[in-house]
């Protein structure tokens, strides 16, 4: 062999070499990525978990209408990532009362709906409410409202409540 062709197949031999450090250091970035990450993200997951609120419903009324809005404010819940239904009351972080059957009106589209939703802590403490009321025909208007009514009760305990490790 000549000495060019013989650098030349010096130089072949170390970027293999060199390739293959490369590769194992890859290898094991990855590795330990797999290894370590997944905790992390599970983690993670568990923040996103603990981010939401347990709610229950407790229902004074036993009529349709006082049911229907139930069933509006359930579907409502389940639309939002940060609320959650617990069929457990002595668990939940926040209690919807609707301490009786909602009242009714005819009007000239239909039954006009009134209710009153009270928001309760765990230790039954009044934390705020919502009224209004809406047609027997967009209960999910009257649920929205109940979220929206929510919200800010939300916004204030949310701090506190996870510095406690409770949400």
């Amino acid at each position: 062999m000549k000495s060019s062709e013989l650098n030349k197949h010096l130089y072949l031999k170390m970027d293999l070499k060199v390739a293959v450090k490369w590769l194992w250091i890859y290898g094991a970035l990855i590795f330990s990525c797999a290894t370590y990450c997944r905790p992390l993200h599970a983690q993670n997951e568990n923040r996103i978990r603990q981010a939401v609120t347990s709610l229950e419903i407790v229902v004074g009324g036993d009529d349709g209408l006082t049911q229907g809005l139930v069933e509006a404010i359930r579907a409502e819940v389940a639309e939002n990532r940060d609320l959650a239904i617990t069929g457990d009351v002595a668990n939940s972080a926040i209690r919807l009362e609707i301490p009786t059957n909602v009242d009714w009106q005819k009007g000239p589209d239909g039954l006009v709906i009134h209710y009153a939703v009270i928001f309760l802590d765990g230790d039954s403490r009044y934390l705020g409410g919502s009224f209004g009321g809406c047609l027997e025909s967009e209960l999910s208007k009257c649920a929205k409202r109940i979220i929206s009514d929510l919200r800010p009760v939300l916004k204030e305990r949310r701090p506190a409540a996870l510095s406690s490790g409770t949400v």
